[in-house]
């Protein structure tokens, strides 16, 4: 963990995970609360919740050494490899740092990017603990594990101080799975891969699709982007799962 607090903690150090007005905005929608995006604040989240990472940049597959703490759990450790060499084989298809690059435009986008690529690492890494249980994926009620999961997930986010700040550590694995499965079911590998060539942008994609796969709605534009007497200075878009977060603080699911 100590290792792995400093490798976040240089890998964050020029890169700011959003600007000083972003956070503010979102501190005023009760999304964050103040210093949720201090680099401390998110390497001390991401030690206590990562069990193991895949690093395009070195291509290589890193695990988090619990030590005792996991020493019992080897089907834990074997789960986390499935889901990273997913990562890695995902990276060798279709280069992960390019489909990030090129779809990535906003926060929103990149939440749905993401849960598109740790969606399918989620769905094989369940029917890998599936089968460590001798239980046969084909008989399992995939739809209802899927549903039980988000609904745990966004329960975790509305339960934390700063919501929009989980968006990466609950949002990709949660509906990004349910997603992936109806990807695969719609073709297996074949499908995973076109649907790659043309992944979804945006988390209402992801947060519609709750029995079947349904399309990104068309972008609606303000007819007026700025009011008189306004200057914009950043165009981010928090879309359908900031909505979920904003509207969930204020009233019932």
């Amino acid at each position: 963990p100590a290792e792995y607090a400093a490798y976040l903690t240089d890998a964050l150090a020029d890169d700011a995970p959003v600007s000083e007005h972003v956070e503010t905005a979102l501190g005023m929608l009760s999304l964050v609360a103040p210093g949720a995006f201090d680099t401390p604040t998110i390497v001390q989240d991401l030690v206590a919740s990562v069990l193991g990472i895949y690093r395009g940049a070195t291509r290589d597959v890193v695990v988090i050494d619990r030590g005792a703490e996991i020493a019992e759990r080897e089907d834990q450790v074997s789960a986390t490899l499935v889901h990273e060499f997913i990562h890695a084989l995902q990276d060798q298809a279709v280069d992960l740092g390019d489909l990030r690059s090129e779809h990535v435009t906003s926060g929103d986008a990149a939440a749905a990017i993401s849960a598109l690529i740790e969606g399918e690492a989620t769905l094989h890494e369940d029917r890998y603990r599936a089968a460590l249980l001798g239980i046969d994926g084909a008989e399992l009620d995939w739809l209802r594990r899927h549903r039980e999961r988000v609904e745990l997930a966004g329960q975790r986010a509305r339960d934390t101080a700063s919501p929009y700040a989980s968006t990466f550590r609950l949002f990709p694995y949660a509906w990004g799975a349910r997603y992936a499965s109806f990807v695969w079911d719609d073709g297996a590998l074949d499908a995973m891969l076109a649907r790659s060539a043309a992944p979804p942008t945006s988390t209402y994609e992801l947060m519609a699709s709750t029995d079947a796969l349904v399309e990104s709605a068309p972008l609606v534009e303000p007819t007026e982007p700025v009011p008189d007497g306004l200057n914009e200075i950043d165009d981010e878009v928090l879309g359908a799962w900031g909505a979920f977060l904003v509207f969930s603080r204020r009233t019932t699911v």
